[in-house]
């Protein structure tokens, strides 16, 4: 049986709110504990609308499947030690959250066996601007996984739900680079894509997705002739004559 620190859980959420064990192990057995092998903790029984979220998501689909290898409500936020998000000591804190997805999102066999189409977004991230805000400044206000991508309801991009559908990714964008958005949408490109369809660059077309690098670094500046290639074929084969 699992040894339980009962003074860290008197500190965390459910201990701060008075929960017991029996509150979540319900089948708790005085005469056959500790040897009892009880069933697992439900946390829908509480936290029903997450509960709904997630099996609506990507990772909810995949347990209703019958994968044994993703992530339950446990494996992001911990077992006996659940702390807020807003924690430093939370596994979903920030600072925390990277490393939490990056145990499943940094195996690229993983990636490879559940076709994931991007099989390395942890080591991505780490080297982008995002990541290096976070990791090496420790800016908090840096996107992290869940900005993007959602927490309970992660959705695949071709959902038209999904925060990092085609259509969506401007205002996913948009929350933290609001003056940004505001210029997109001012643009030529913002008013194509604003015409609908699925015509016109959004963010990620130009700055890409994992690894977004700052515009005034070098290697953005000796890549984007060939993003602007991807739509304006006929400009960019003169442009390389000029």
């Amino acid at each position: 049986a699992p040894v339980i620190d009962g003074e860290l859980f008197t500190k965390t959420i459910h201990g701060q709110n008075e929960l017991a064990c029996i509150d979540c192990h319900g089948d708790w057995d005085e005469d056959t504990h500790p040897d009892q092998k009880m069933a697992k903790v439900a946390c829908g029984d509480c936290h029903d609308d997450k509960q709904e979220d997630y099996d609506q998501s990507a990772h909810g689909k995949g347990l209703a499947a019958g994968m044994d290898d993703v992530p339950r409500c446990q494996d992001c936020h911990g077992w006996h030690n659940i702390f807020p998000a807003d924690d430093h000591r939370s596994q979903i804190y920030p600072l925390n959250v990277v490393e939490t997805c990056g145990k499943c999102h940094s195996d690229q066999l993983m990636a490879e066996k559940h076709a994931i189409d991007v099989p390395d977004p942890y080591q991505k991230y780490v080297t982008s601007s995002h990541g290096r805000g976070l990791i090496k400044s420790g800016l908090l206000v840096s996107a992290v996984c869940n900005d993007c991508h959602g927490a309970h309801k992660i959705l695949p991009h071709e959902d038209p739900e999904s925060k990092i559908n085609y259509r969506n990714i401007p205002e996913t964008c948009g929350v933290c680079h609001a003056g940004v958005l505001a210029e997109f949408k001012k643009s030529i490109h913002g008013q194509v894509f604003e015409a609908g369809g699925d015509e016109g660059p959004v963010c990620i077309n130009c700055h890409h997705s994992h690894t977004v690098t700052r515009v005034t670094d070098e290697d953005w500046k000796l890549h984007i002739v060939d993003d602007c290639g991807n739509c304006h074929e006929e400009l960019i084969e003169t442009y390389w004559e000029t």
